[in-house]
């Protein structure tokens, strides 16, 4: 049905994405929303020398002062049923072998083969 077939689609997409992730080798910054939370001015200031761009001190304190600019936030959709006990057993199988083996390779630190 197309709720399965959609899972599938998204399994599929959710492995891409950290495969693609996890082949990069490149500079990374790790940004955390905890951090950003706690202390959003510093975390912009590690962000802008990431990035080797200026940093407009100005802006920096219209986001750490302003508490609408970092207040939004995404009302939950209330759901009267468990989408995923929608699913079938396979494709229960399959997201959990994709979490496990995503997991395995974000905690061993080694790149996916492409």
């Amino acid at each position: 049905d197309l709720w399965n077939e959609y899972a599938i689609s998204a399994i599929n997409s959710w492995e891409k994405l950290y495969m693609n992730y996890l082949g990069f080798t490149g500079p990374t910054l790790f940004v955390h929303h905890s951090d950003l939370k706690k202390d959003i001015k510093s975390e912009m200031h590690r962000l802008t020398k990431f990035l080797n761009i200026g940093a407009d001190i100005g802006k920096f304190r219209c986001i750490s002062y302003n508490p609408k600019s970092r207040s939004y936030q995404r009302t939950p959709i209330k759901l009267h049923f468990d989408p995923y006990r929608l699913l079938k057993p396979t494709v229960h199988k399959m997201i959990n072998i994709s979490k496990v083996t995503i997991m395995r390779l974000i905690n061993e630190g080694k790149p996916a083969k492409k």
